[in-house]
């Protein structure tokens, strides 16, 4: 599903369903988050995901004012989990990682290997606070949006009602 063209925000419809697509991966790879997994399980490439969850948040407003209400903690754990797919390669070695921590196999934690698996983990976690970061500032936005919206149509309904009063 390509939704890049041009860095346009991606239609609505086409948004949500790469989403729901990008969330029944999630769900079934969930407990393999914090090491890494392989980026060829995405449903399209991170971006389009990226800007698929935005243009989501974008539509819908948290508080139900603008539209249809939409679960903004779980819509920002997606965006979140963005940062655990890696290439193919770093995701190979933190699932080595995952297995020598799991077997207790001291002598594969000890090496280079595993070392650079751990600082991608930790790269992860970086990489989450950073997702983390823009979410927020963009449902900031949002809800500041939503709030002015809400107060220019109470407003315009003012308006309406002193304009169309008779004592005027």
């Amino acid at each position: 599903m390509e939704l890049t063209a041009l860095n346009k925000p991606a239609p609505l419809a086409a948004a949500e369903q790469l989403v729901a697509e990008y969330t029944e991966v999630l769900q079934s790879i969930a407990s393999l988050l914090a090491t890494g997994v392989p980026d060829t399980l995405l449903p399209a490439a991170r971006e389009d995901i990226r800007l698929a969850i935005q243009t989501v948040l974008r539509h819908h407003s948290a508080a139900g004012l603008c539209g249809t209400a939409i679960d903004v903690d779980s819509l920002r754990n997606r965006y979140l989990s963005l940062a655990s797919f890696l290439p193919y390669d770093e995701a190979n070695a933190a699932i080595r990682l995952q297995t020598a921590f799991e077997r207790g196999d001291r002598a594969y934690l000890a090496t280079r290997a595993a070392q650079q698996a751990i600082a991608r983990s930790r790269q992860i976690e970086q990489d989450a606070s950073l997702l983390a970061n823009e979410f927020d500032a963009m449902l900031r936005t949002q809800e500041s949006g939503d709030l002015l919206s809400e107060i220019d149509a109470l407003l315009a309904e003012l308006d309406r009602k002193f304009v169309a009063s008779p004592d005027g």
